[in-house]
């Protein structure tokens, strides 16, 4: 797993970690649109990659 182009967005998202300790990530869908764009196609083939991230953020975690 790779980390690049680590940048802020402009969620709603930070009020909730001004009362919660918490993390938002964003996980690439190659060189196309963003979400909420209006031509955004949903790449479902990162799904795995997805699940392989939460899996083992859970693991270290549990460790």
């Amino acid at each position: 797993m790779q980390i690049r182009n680590t940048r802020g967005g402009s969620e709603d998202f930070a009020f909730m970690l001004q009362k919660k300790n918490g993390t938002y990530c964003m996980l690439g869908n190659g060189n196309n649109f963003m979400a909420h764009h209006p031509q955004y196609v949903f790449n479902q083939d990162i799904l795995p990659i997805g699940a392989a991230y939460w899996a083992a953020l859970t693991e270290e975690y549990l460790k």
